[in-house]
């Protein structure tokens, strides 16, 4: 077995280490359990400042299977497995005694590379919110995998406190420390609000993650989406960092990019992958789900690529790099010349999809392939 990587592997506080090997397990019950190639990444948290961090490593699949058929019922749509014994809702998540929150991805099929939440399952089958997109047909769901979501307490137990985190003495604005900013791929216009922004409270008869929406609600089982990145506010000067370990993504993974018929929109988007990524290999840069510029002038600017790398100092960064595409060309601005397009995004880094309004308003979907082979 070969791994082949177009990685400049250890990048800033980037650090990767790769247990070769691929171990599958077959159980007497016919169900397929994976473990695929495992390592881990640390990033480390500059004081005062704000780090991006995306999920370059996942949480280790827990079941991979092939579909058998698909039905949809409204928002729903039941996965049958061809090959399975499952527990009755063992990837269902249940408050205080079941954390995990569970996404089927779909691994081949014309929606390879879609995720979806599981909201039930049976003895072989899988229940997910289809999120408004059908799921029924020949072809479409052929294979997935199942994974659970990294949380807030999954990424950053209560046993890392003043190392991958600092908490917080009260739930006051002025003691607040580190703090863990969610992007908002929900609204719609550019350089948007957070979606919601946690910190982890230690003052007494508290310990556990909680939102500044709500400061005494536990939100330890928060999840974060495997395709976003997120903003470690570290507001202090201590020195820490976060080592995950988890495994390598090796399928393609889509992400909806919202766009507008009157303004546009950002898609924040964190690549779940280990390696730095040329222009060329992001996967939507196509003409179909990027729109070329019309111009080089600001005013001729269609869709356009914002990078923020992962390390930097100060708060609320601005984009390091910002990237177009014109006359068959990739442009970035500040420079009046083309750029190649093996240009190189730094592994880890932000990246916002920054879509020019459409005359329909039609979202588009992005797919990211993997730019290794196993």
């Amino acid at each position: 077995m070969t791994i082949k990587f177009s990685l400049q592997s250890v990048v800033h506080s980037f650090i990767y280490y790769l247990l070769l090997g691929f171990i599958v397990v077959q159980d007497t019950q016919a169900q397929t359990v994976s473990t695929p190639i495992v390592g881990f990444v640390k990033d480390s948290f500059n004081t005062n400042s704000d780090t991006i961090v995306t999920l370059q490593l996942q949480r280790p699949s827990e079941l991979t299977g092939a579909v058998s058929s698909v039905s949809d019922s409204g928002s729903s749509s039941i996965l049958t497995l061809s090959s399975a014994s499952l527990t009755a809702n063992q990837f269902v998540y249940v408050s205080g005694s079941q954390p995990k929150t569970y996404y089927a991805l779909v691994t081949a099929g014309t929606k390879a590379g879609s995720y979806f939440p599981v909201t039930a399952n049976g003895t072989s089958s899988l229940t997910v919110d289809n999120l408004g997109v059908p799921l029924s047909g020949t072809g479409v769901v052929t294979s997935v995998e199942v994974r659970p979501y990294w949380t807030l307490s999954s990424l950053f137990p209560t046993a890392d406190k003043n190392v991958s985190f600092v908490p917080s003495t009260a739930s006051s604005s002025a003691l607040r420390r580190t703090k863990i900013i969610l992007p908002n791929n929900v609204a719609t216009g550019i350089n948007k609000s957070a979606r919601a922004t946690y910190f982890y409270r230690d003052d007494a008869g508290y310990g556990y993650w909680v939102s500044e929406a709500a400061v005494t609600t536990n939100a330890n089982d928060t999840i974060l989406n495997p395709d976003e990145y997120f903003i470690v506010r570290h507001n202090t000067t201590a020195s820490i960092s976060l080592t995950a370990s988890g495994s390598v993504l090796a399928n393609a993974i889509s992400t909806y990019a919202g766009t507008s018929a009157t303004v546009s929109n950002d898609t924040l988007i964190g690549l779940p992958r280990p390696s730095d990524y040329k222009l060329s290999e992001l996967g939507f840069t196509d003409n179909t789900n990027f729109v070329p510029s019309i111009s080089t002038a600001t005013a001729g600017r269609r869709d356009q690529i914002l990078v923020i790398n992962k390390n930097g100092t100060g708060f609320n960064r601005s984009a390091t790099s910002t990237y177009y595409r014109y006359n068959g060309s990739w442009y970035q601005q500040g420079l009046g010349t083309p750029i190649s397009d093996t240009t190189l995004i730094p592994a880890g880094s932000a990246i916002i999809l920054r879509k020019y309004r459409s005359s329909d308003g039609a979202d588009a979907v992005v797919v990211n392939q993997p730019n290794f082979s196993l």
